[in-house]
């Protein structure tokens, strides 16, 4: 410190004030010197903690990422289906939903990674620091593998569906045909029951005549219709053996017609 006695005077001693005024600014600029430098380690590690953090966040999101895909990606390889046409139609309402509103934030996300990595990377190179590489499994190449399967998946997904689909309607269709068939043959079946009941078959020589050429008739016109009831036997057994969810029904209508055809 500097003396009163060296400055309270007519002559102060320049040499003391000289002296004093140095090591005032020597003090204050190691001061400023000191403070320029703690902000400046304070940045670096500021940059450092904020490199840190997003390079954590990269990890977390691409691991619930790929997570998400691989779990979409086994359900949608399950083909079992719903077997009916009804039910193919939810189906194909499900896909279209994940196409439309369940897919593309997740797409999104994935564009958002992709520029995450970029920027980690980029404040890398600016502080001087070697690259960033994620954990075994986590780089973008990674991430982009994992998408193109899910595409993939979605695409087969996609043709296995409208397969299914344009089978189920083939069925129905085919159902609609066996029952409107089976309508006739059954209606056949009752009118000629009826005609065989009301039947007299005759007290005198040309009435017994009479009621053996209707017979025949009958007969031959039974005859004459077994393809068609093959046919629906046919339809019966093409609806069974493709599984259609009401086959049982089909199969139990059928047993029922040929019995009375054959009877």
């Amino acid at each position: 410190m500097l003396d009163a006695e060296d400055v309270d005077a007519a002559r102060p001693d320049e040499k003391s004030i000289i002296t004093y005024v140095s090591l005032y600014y020597h003090h204050f600029a190691k001061q400023k010197t000191e403070l320029t430098g703690a902000r400046r380690v304070a940045n670096i590690v500021g940059k450092l903690i904020t490199s840190d953090t997003m390079e954590d966040d990269y990890e977390h999101i691409a691991s619930d990422l790929l997570k998400w895909i691989y779990e979409t990606i086994k359900l949608l390889e399950n083909r079992r289906f719903p077997n009916s046409l009804h039910g193919m139609r939810e189906e194909l309402g499900n896909f279209n939903q994940f196409r439309t509103v369940e897919k593309p934030p997740k797409y999104k996300e994935k564009g958002e990674l992709e520029a995450l990595f970029f920027t980690i990377q980029t404040k890398r190179k600016a502080m001087g620091r070697k690259q960033y590489a994620p954990p075994q499994g986590l780089f973008m190449y990674d991430v982009e593998s994992a998408w193109e399967k899910l595409d993939r998946a979605e695409n087969d997904r996609q043709v296995a569906i409208i397969a299914e689909l344009q089978r189920q309607e083939r069925l129905e269709q085919l159902a609609q045909r066996f029952h409107k068939k089976a309508n006739l043959r059954e209606s056949w079946l009752r009118n000629v029951q009826a005609v065989l009941e009301e039947m007299d078959h005759g007290r005198t020589a040309a009435e017994v005549e009479k009621s053996l050429k209707k017979q025949q008739a009958i007969a031959n016109d039974i005859l004459a219709r077994e393809d068609r009831f093959k046919l629906l036997t046919s339809m019966c057994a093409d609806l069974c053996n493709e599984r259609y969810h009401e086959s049982d029904k089909i199969r139990a209508r059928e047993r029922d017609i040929i019995e009375r055809y054959v009877s």
